[in-house]
């Protein structure tokens, strides 16, 4: 508690030489002043810590006791304040600065969102601009509950939304509405047709009459499950098929590259642009540098001023860097460019056949040719080739028995 008061009030460090300087600690004590951090040097030499108030008087008493005082420091707020004088004006800058900061702080300058798939950022700005959610809003203000309904009003695709503020960085978190399942009614004709050409390796039919078993060889188009079914009555039932159908198919995939790519080689005449954005506005540092958009690539980096999670302020500079290039003709390695096809025939046939499909055995086969390689994946997998459409009323025609039939004259 003493270190704070003496901080506070502001102290001196004395050193008190002569030849019996306790004499002076003596005398403190009976003029009723409090000496701490008491060290001695030597047999002659003291050091002292006083109230800077008192120092005067510990000179005085040490004179009478026949000793000499030396200043070695004087420390406290009092001392800070006077050097701090002496520097006005880059005191008040720095108290401008920060009073800036604190006040920005209580305002949004950066709007993130997060968690939109259907939505578009660009969406949710909007009507986050039209509930008052904007660059320049005085967050403290606003009511996230507001805000929430607003929007799920604004916007039906909206399931949830939260605005948390970091700073002056605002983070709008959505939850959008996971679309209604397309649910068929069990009395609708649907039938399931093969998508693709393979063998059948297993069937479960849960509703419709199977029209092909396992080991069957099907080709695009085939009725794999009747929505239409015979009852016992001998009448046509419309029902919505439904079964998992897997096969084993064969896939063959094409694709070509060029073997000459042009790229891009460095010109002389790089250019580093700067300029200062300013909430929407950009103010530019340069005029125009001459060089065409076209002919040149740029890379722009933007540093703003703010320290993430503590405030952000309005304001960014940006640096441009323009680099001139041209253009010149490089031949492509075939091993390498075959590589790159493959890889992307097979991320094509991974989506061909589905998350469920399964790829068993593939081989590949390069051809050049003009300077265009052509390769061919053939591979045999594993898939389900079901796809469900509605049932043509010429089918329940067919499998409705003729007039007359299962009626006798008794009848």
């Amino acid at each position: 508690m003493t270190r704070w008061i003496l901080a506070l009030c502001g102290y001196v460090r004395l050193e008190v030489s002569g030849v019996h300087p306790e004499r002076v600690l003596n005398a403190c004590a009976a003029a009723g002043i409090a000496c701490t951090a008491s060290e001695p040097v030597d047999a002659y030499t003291l050091r002292i810590t006083v109230r800077a108030r008192c120092a005067d008087t510990v000179t005085e008493l040490a004179r009478r006791s026949q000793c000499e005082v030396k200043t070695l420091y004087r420390r406290g707020l009092p001392q800070l304040l006077r050097r701090a004088a002496r520097y006005r004006g880059a005191c008040a800058g720095l108290l401008a600065v920060v009073l800036v900061v604190l006040t920005s702080s209580l305002f949004i300058w950066r709007i993130d969102v997060t968690g939109n798939e259907t939505l578009t950022t660009g969406q949710i700005l909007r009507c986050l601009d039209e509930c008052g959610v904007r660059p320049g809003t005085y967050w403290p203000a606003l009511s996230n509950d507001l805000v929430r309904n607003d929007m799920v009003l604004r916007l039906p695709e909206l399931r949830w939304l939260t605005v948390n503020v970091h700073g002056s960085r605002a983070e709008v978190i959505v939850r959008e509405k996971e679309p209604l399942p397309d649910i068929t009614p069990d009395d609708t004709p649907v039938s399931i047709y093969a998508s693709a050409t393979g063998v059948i390796l297993s069937m479960d039919v849960y509703a419709g009459e199977a029209r092909v078993a396992p080991g069957a060889a099907v080709e695009p188009g085939d009725v794999l499950v009747s929505g239409a079914v015979t009852d016992l009555s001998g009448g046509v039932r419309p029902v919505c098929a439904r079964a998992d159908i897997r096969a084993r198919t064969r896939q063959v995939l094409t694709g070509q590259i060029a073997l000459t790519e042009t790229e891009k080689q460095p010109a002389h005449g790089a250019r580093t642009r700067w300029a200062l954005r300013v909430g929407k506005k950009r103010i530019n540092f340069y005029q125009n540098s001459g060089i065409s958009d076209a002919e040149c690539d740029k890379i722009i980096h933007e540093y703003p001023f703010a320290i993430r999670g503590v405030f952000t302020l309005p304001f960014s500079l940006v640096r441009e860097r323009v680099q001139p290039y041209r253009t010149a003709d490089a031949q492509v390695p075939e091993d390498a460019a075959r590589a790159s096809l493959e890889q992307a025939l097979l991320q094509q046939l991974r989506e061909t056949i589905g998350a469920d499909g399964a790829i068993i055995s593939y081989e590949t086969a390069a051809e050049a040719a003009g300077g265009v390689l052509t390769v061919t994946l053939t591979a045999e997998c594993e898939q389900e080739i079901g796809r469900a459409q509605a049932t043509p009323d010429a089918e329940f025609l067919q499998l409705r028995p003729p007039a007359g039939e299962g009626t006798t004259a008794d009848d």
